[in-house]
This record gives C-alpha cells, structure tokens and sequence, in this order.
C-alpha cells in the first residue's frame, strides 16, 4: 500500500456517492526509477513496472477516473509519484508549480465543481435563410487563409487544419446567426410568504382534506395579496413618461396565435423577414421598368371625385358600378394583375327612406352584395381608411366604434390611479392627450364642420348641422378618462374636471381639430388635391352670374375661416454643378470661423461687405394665420367655459375663475394631497353638507375639535392655529371667519398648500374620516 493517501467523499441527492481518492508514494528515500510504480495511463511513453498495472486495474474496477494531467511530472526528480483518483464529474487536479512548498514533491491543486449533477447550459444558434448569403460569404472569406491541403504531411498538421476549419464555421454561424435560447424570469411578485403558504397547502393536500381546502383559500388569498402589492407598488413607483406609456400599452393584448408558415417552393418559411423577402421575389420580383403602364388607365377630371356620374335611381347606380367594375376586371386580366373579389364591399349612399340595397351582378361569378350589418338593430356600415360610412351619413356608426376604441384607454388609464394611490395627474394628462384625444378626433375632418351650418336657403341664414350628440359622448369619454386622471369623488361636477385637468372639452377639442384643418387647407401647396375644391363653383347663368355659389361641403365652409395667404411651391430638387461639393473643403466650423475673420481684418477699409441669410424667406401673412388660427381656439374654449359655469357652485367660481389648457402646477402634487386640493375647491369630499346630502349615515360629520367638517375649515381649526407663527404666507393675523379663510387658503400655491398640511396634520390626525 502507499504510504500517503487521502480521501474525500460527498453524497448527492440521490444518495450516489462521490469521492477523491489521492494515492502518493512516499520520498523519504528517493525511489529509483526502476521502483517506482509506471503504467501509461499515468505517464505516456514508459513501460508498466512495480504494479502499476494493478493500479490502473483497480482503479477501473472502482469506478474511478484518473483526474491528474498525463506526463506531467510531480517530483523534482522527474516522473509522475502523485496520483489521484475521482468519480466527480469535471473533478481535476493540475500542478501549480508556483504554489511550491519547499518539498521535493510538486504541489497539487484539486478541483471539485459541485455536489451533484452539474447542468449543462445547452443552446445553439439559428442562421435563417434570409442570412444564408451573409454565412457563405464569411466562409469563403475565411477559407482563402486556410493552407493547401495537399501540402499537409504529419497528423500534428492535420489536427491543426481540422481544428482551424472548425474554428472557422463556429465564427461563420456565431456572426451570421442569432442565439437561440429561451429566457426565463423569475416571478417578481412571488414572496416567502407565498412560499410558505404553498408548503402548507401541499402538507395537507392529501392527508387532511378538511385542512386542504382551507389552506387553499389561505394560499390563494396570499398570492392575490402578493399581486396586488407589486403592481401597486409599480405603478406608484412611475418616475417618467416611458414608464407611464409601458403601463398604458398592458390593455393593448396581442394574440396568442402565431402566423402560420408560409410554403414557397414546397418548403415553409416561418422567419418575418424571410416571409416579407419570398414575398418581394414571388411579386415585385417578376416585373422590371420595361413593365409599367405608359398613361394611366383610369382618366382623373377635376369635374367629379367619383370615377362615375351621380343618378337618380339606385338602379341607375348599381348599372353604372357593374360597368366600371367589368373595365377594371377587363383590364387586370390584360395586365396580369390579380384582385381578390372577396374584399370588394358596396353601400348605397342615399338620404332616401327605406332600406332597398340592390347588389351589383358584374358577370356570373361575381356579384358585390351591399355590406350588412353585424347585429340586429344595428346599422350597415363601411370601413374606408379607418372611418366609418352608413347608409345616410350620420357618422353615429363612427363615433361610436372610435369612442369605444378610447374609452378602452380612459378605463384602462382610471384602473391604474385611485383617489390615494397612483402615477402622478401629470403624467396621466399626457397618456389622455396623447391617447385619448387622437382616438376620439381621428376622421373629424370627414363629418364635423361646426354645430352650425348655412342653410339651404341663404334668407335662413344657419341652421343646426345635428352634431350634439355627437359631441356628447366625446365629452363622456373624455369625462372618463379625466375621471381617473385626477383623484376625485365620482359626484364631481363634469365641467370642473376639464378646468382642473388643463384638458379641452369635447366641444373644444372638435373645434381644434375643425381650425387644424382649415388651417391644413390654407398652407398646403397650390398642386394639391384638395386645392381645387375648396373654392365653390361660379354661377353660369341666372341670378348672380359671375359670382360663386354659397357654400355646401365641409371643405368649402372650413376653406374660409381663415384669410388666404401665399401658398408654398413644391420644386423638385436640383442638381446643379457643384452643388453636391462641400464648399468648406471639409473644415469644421470653429476653424472656418476664425479664417473668416482673418480675411475680413485683411479687407481695406473701402470695401463693405454685406451679409445676407438666404436660409429662409419671410412671407406676409404666413406668421399672421397662425395667430388667428390660435385666436379662434381659444375664443372656442372661452366660449364653452362661460356657458358650462354658470352651471357650477357659487362656491368653485370664487376659487377658480380662468380655463387654461395647460398642465397646471397642482397636478404635480402627490394624489392625497391633489385630493385635498381638488375637494377645497369643488367642496365634494368628506364635508358635512356633503354626507348629509348624500345621506351617508355612517359618516363622521364633525371635526375632533367639535365643530362641523367644512373646507374652510383648515384655516379655521383652533388645532391647527396653534401652529399659526409656522404657517406658510402666514397672514397678519389667524383667520376667523369664512371670508378670511378662503382668501388665506386661495393665497396659497400647491406646494405652500402641501406645506401646510404636513405642518398641521389636518387631514391625517385633527380631521379624520
């Protein structure tokens, strides 16, 4: 036996044994070589002497693995004296020479990785088709520095060849490719306590089924608790408006199914990419410049914005349809060009009574039946870039699917604040205006030219253009969204959630949207579309020949609210000699600068330079209708405001008398304190006339000082006067009466406010609910 030995052992969880099993042969006596125990699994190249056969034998039979490096010596005098044995996986053992001891032996550093089995992080990498090209071209870059393999003689230089062209492909896919590996996240909401409960419901699950379902309850209950915790800590937590806007887009749910594959040339394709380029080679692909159409074959006439005539009858409509189609049909066919008769829709404009809805018959395989509606009692109508047509235009279908589309949004922005708890009112402002608003408005410009219109008869002068209820339910859908901007009791009146949230009511924001348009149709180049149908038509003959016709559509009324200006001209670039040639000769601007001022010191006093921006060109009355067009949205939000409050309190006219559409300083403040805020002003919070009205039995109607809740009554509390000489823009003297308390308390900005409440504790300890 050896006369140093050491041993290790560890147990797995399976109850496998692992050891190390060290075997040294003592130097007292420095053995000669012909004593010491060889075999070649332990030192390549010599023969087997003094039974190291039997040692590699038993070793095999035990079930260990020689764990130290072949060949290499471990005694000063050459050969290999120390071995060691393991069943670890992975174990090692190495000589580190600069861990030396003064011993004659080499010092041996073992390595064990870890009890158990050690799991493998397994993945590989994915070269789609599309980057095919990409991976051929960096082997065959790679390949060229490769040696002649003809040239190669030893199996050393074989090797090298083999392990340098695997090196090559293993570069190739790592750059050409990506990694395809899955990542997993832990839960963040699940907690110990979560854990613990689980482990209680599972101890009980099967031996105590009375106990189990109790602790099933238990255990859900917790990670309901769990969830609700985290995510309200999240949201309260929002510190900017990307983390706003990554909330607001949880309600926007993606499907769970995945686009099929795609089969080309009998091989499915399931990459975007390499769809969207199968695509390209199987459409674009089969046709070159020499393809295209020398004119256009539908004819464009300024007369008429229908490729077809108005009738009288819908029988004369649907004939003339089936005419157009046959054409169009006629002419795809000559041209090779495919339609999918599938998505054709019709519907038949008409303020006619009754529901006749004649279909199209364009040959015997096709007819174009009229669009029909989704549900009984609902009316038909026609999606045409994002706007929705019914049968006489009252644009009610549309209102309807674009208010459903932002009151997802509204609902979604109010589950995320409540009245104590939330991201700031600021920050939701901005998910309304940049959310809300633009659902509601899109496609205002195809129904709503104003509340009035001119008349048919120009002795009548205006008359109703039948928009309130329109109007209506963009204020309801704006109302709710504001509704979970600002933390406010749901009894607070409409109008002075607009006024206090900085945001345009219904009616202002459909007048903004109208003077935008105009706007649009008075600055956009002379080419345009749009351009020509502005102006009515001249009269021809009759009464006031020469002069134009009143105006009738949309465009005409919107395309004089505002005075004409210069319109701009759209010039084609150009490419003149030189004109692609920097001429600064490529110098920064700094350098440029001070060569500028050294030749203008070097001029004579007799010559004069004259400096000239030609960058741009002012225009007369370009700066000025945009004055106007701000002039007239802010006469339209004026004019809303003095209407709706009258209709408010006594009360919240003494406190907020103005109505900026702007992100006022309050909204800042933390949600408790925006409450107290907001509730002073609209009186509509825990106040004594307020439960009492309500009839809210269980409330407390008097402040811990004795007298009545009132909102004044902040400044007015004996309590809180006891720290009068601290308080913020502190009056000569403490108020004692109503008058005096509103003005103190109107005197106060919102941070002077927040001041004051963490000074006196009203709300937290005198007043409490």
């Amino acid at each position: 036996m050896p006369n140093n030995t050491g041993l290790a052992k560890t147990e797995t969880s399976s109850g496998s044994m692992s050891m190390a099993f060290s075997y040294s042969i003592s130097t007292a006596n420095r053995p000669q070589t012909k004593s010491l125990t060889m075999n070649e699994a332990f030192e390549p190249g010599v023969a087997n002497a003094n039974r190291g056969g039997e040692i590699a034998q038993w070793s095999s039979d035990s079930g260990l693995d020689f764990i130290g490096e072949p060949g290499v010596p471990t005694h000063q005098a050459g050969h290999v004296l120390d071995l060691t044995f393991s069943n670890i996986p992975y174990a090692s053992t190495v000589v580190r020479e600069d861990l030396a001891t003064g011993s004659d032996h080499e010092s041996l550093v073992t390595r064990i990785p870890g009890r158990g089995r050690v799991p493998l992080e397994q993945y590989n990498y994915r070269v789609p088709e599309s980057k095919l090209p990409k991976l051929s071209s960096l082997i065959g870059t790679g390949i060229r520095s490769l040696p002649d393999p003809s040239s190669i003689e030893t199996h050393d230089q074989l090797d090298q060849f083999a392990a340098t062209l695997t090196a090559l492909f293993q570069d190739a896919i790592k750059t050409a490719g990506s990694l395809n590996r899955t990542h997993t996240f832990t839960t963040p909401w699940w907690t110990s306590e979560c854990q613990a409960k689980r482990q209680q419901w599972l101890g009980v699950r099967h031996t105590d089924p009375d106990k189990a379902d109790t602790a099933k309850r238990a255990f859900l209950s917790c990670v309901r608790s769990s969830k609700r915790a985290y995510w309200r800590d999240r949201i309260d937590n929002i510190k900017t408006d990307s983390d706003l806007y990554n909330i607001i887009s949880w309600h926007k749910l993606g499907t769970d199914l995945k686009a099929p594959p795609l089969l080309v040339d009998g091989l499915p394709v399931e990459d975007t990419m390499e769809k969207a380029e199968a695509l390209r080679r199987a459409v674009l692909g089969r046709f070159s410049p020499d393809d295209d159409l020398p004119t256009d074959p539908i004819p464009i006439t300024t007369t008429s914005s229908l490729p077809w005539l108005q009738s009288v009858t819908m029988e004369e409509n649907v004939r003339l349809l089936a005419k157009d189609v046959q054409s169009i049909l006629a002419w795809g066919e000559y041209n090779k060009v495919a339609f999918a008769p599938e998505k054709l829709e019709m519907i038949h404009i008409t303020r006619h009574r009754g529901d006749e809805s004649p279909s199209i018959v364009v040959n015997d395989r096709l007819t174009i039946d009229p669009v029909q509606a989704k549900k009984p009692g609902y009316t038909p109508t026609l999606r045409w870039l994002g706007v929705f047509f019914d049968r006489k235009l009252t644009w009610r279908s549309h209102i309807l699917a674009r208010a459903g589309k932002a009151r997802a949004v509204a609902q979604h922005i109010r589950n995320l604040a409540r009245t104590t708890c939330g991201p700031p009112a600021s920050s939701l402002r901005k998910a309304v205006i940049t959310c809300v608003i633009p659902s509601l408005t899109f496609g205002t410009e195809a129904w709503y030219g104003g509340r009035n219109r001119p008349a048919k008869q120009a002795s009548k002068g205006t008359v109703s253009a039948r928009v309130g209820w329109h109007i209506n339910v963009i204020e309801s859908t704006l109302a709710l969204a504001i509704r979970g901007v600002l933390p406010v009791w749901r009894t607070t009146p409409t109008p002075s959630l607009f006024r206090d949230a900085g945001i345009p009511s219904g009616y202002a924001t459909l007048e903004e949207a109208k003077l935008r348009f105009a706007l649009r149709l008075n600055t956009i180049h002379k080419g345009h579309t749009l351009v020509r149908r502005i102006r009515p038509p001249m009269i021809t003959r009759g009464r006031g020949t020469g002069t134009r016709q009143p105006a009738k559509t949309i465009i005409q009324r919107l395309g004089s609210i505002l005075p004409e200006v210069p319109r701009p001209t759209l010039s084609p670039p150009h490419y003149s000699p030189g004109c692609r040639i920097d001429p600064t000769g490529g110098i920064d601007k700094a350098t440029a600068s001070k060569a500028f001022q050294v030749w203008q010191e070097s001029l004579p006093p007799t010559d004069i330079c004259v400096f000239s921006d030609g960058s741009e060109q002012w225009q007369e009355g370009i700066n000025g209708i945009r004055s106007i067009f701000r002039e007239l949205r802010n006469e339209a939000r004026l004019r809303w405001w003095d209407t709706v409050s009258q209709k408010l309190s006594q009360w919240y006219r003494r406190w907020s008398d103005t109505y900026e559409i702007d992100s006022l300083p309050e909204l800042e403040l933390r949600r408790p304190a925006l409450h107290r805020w907001l509730a002073l002003r609209s009186s509509h919070g825990d106040f004594d006339w307020y439960h009492r009205k309500f009839n809210h039995e269980d409330a407390k109607l008097d402040c811990s000082c004795g007298r009545r809740k009132s909102p004044e009554h902040l400044a007015l509390c004996h309590k809180t006067q006891r720290s009068f000489r601290h308080w913020p823009k502190r009056p000569p003297t403490p108020p004692t009466d109503r008058t005096e308390a509103v003005a103190y308390l109107r005197s106060l900005d919102p941070k002077q406010f927040v001041e004051l409440l963490e000074l006196t504790s009203f709300y937290s300890r005198v007043c409490t609910r």
